[in-house]
C-alpha cells in the first residue's frame, strides 16, 4: 500500500538529452510512495519502460523505470535490493509525519509551494506549454518545463504576465510585471483544461 505525501524533488530520463547533448533535468512532486514504486506529478512525461532517476530530500535518490502513465505524470518502479526496501519502508514511516508537517509549514513563508503544481506557460507567439510550479511568491514564480526561454523573454503563467529573470538547474524563474498577493496567485496560475493544441509532453526515444 502506498503512503500519500507531497514532496518536491527532481527527475531525469537517463536517455533524454537536449540538442546540445546535455541531459535535461526537471522538477516534480512525489504524491505517493511504497517500498516498490512511487507516483510523480511532472511537466514532461516518459514512455512506459523508460529508465528514470528521481531524487528527493529526506528520501534520497531512486532509480527505476516508468511503470504507468498517470493523468498528471507517471508511476515509477523502484529498482532496489531487499535490504534497501526495508530501509525505505522505515524511512516512509518517519517521513509520513515529518514531511507532511514541513510542506504545510512552508506555506507560512513568503515563497510557498502551491497545492496544485501544474500550470500553463504562454509564450509571446501564443504557444502554450504545460509546466510544473516549483514555488511561487507575490513577486514571481519558479517553474520547470520542457521549454527554457531566454532571460528577458516576456511570457504569461496562466493569467499572470512577467519576464524570465534567471535559469535554474531544473527550470527558470519569472518575475511578475505587477506585485500580486499570495491569496490570488494560485487562482491566477491555475491550470485549465487544454485545447487540442495543448497537451502533456511525452518523451519517447
Amino acid at each position: 500500500m502506498s503512503t500519500i505525501l507531497n514532496v518536491n524533488g527532481r527527475y531525469f530520463f537517463k536517455n533524454y538529452f537536449d540538442n546540445r547533448g546535455k541531459r535535461r533535468e526537471f522538477s516534480c512532486r512525489m504524491v505517493a510512495i511504497s517500498a516498490t514504486s512511487l507516483s510523480l506529478i511532472v511537466p514532461v512525461n516518459g514512455r512506459v519502460g523508460a529508465p528514470v532517476c528521481a531524487e528527493f530530500q529526506d528520501f534520497g535518490k531512486f532509480e527505476g523505470t516508468v511503470q504507468e502513465l498517470l493523468p498528471q505524470g507517471f508511476s515509477m518502479q523502484i529498482e532496489a535490493t531487499d535490504e534497501e526496501r526495508e530501509k525505505l519502508t522505515a524511512k516512509i514511516a518517519w517521513c509520513q509525519k515529518y514531511v507532511r508537517y514541513e510542506v504545510q509549514d512552508l506555506r507560512k513563508h513568503r515563497r510557498v509551494i502551491p497545492r496544485e503544481p501544474i500550470a500553463t506557460v504562454i509564450l509571446a507567439d501564443g504557444s502554450k506549454h504545460r509546466c510544473f510550479v516549483i514555488d511561487v511568491s507575490a513577486s514571481g514564480i519558479a517553474i520547470s518545463a520542457e521549454v527554457i526561454p531566454e532571460i528577458g523573454t516576456p511570457l504569461a503563467i496562466g493569467k499572470l504576465v512577467g519576464r524570465v529573470v534567471r535559469h535554474l538547474p531544473s527550470g527558470f524563474a519569472v518575475h511578475f510585471a505587477a506585485l500580486q498577493t499570495l491569496g490570488t496567485v494560485e487562482k491566477a496560475i491555475a491550470y485549465t483544461p487544454p485545447e487540442p493544441a495543448l497537451h502533456q509532453r511525452v518523451w519517447v526515444d
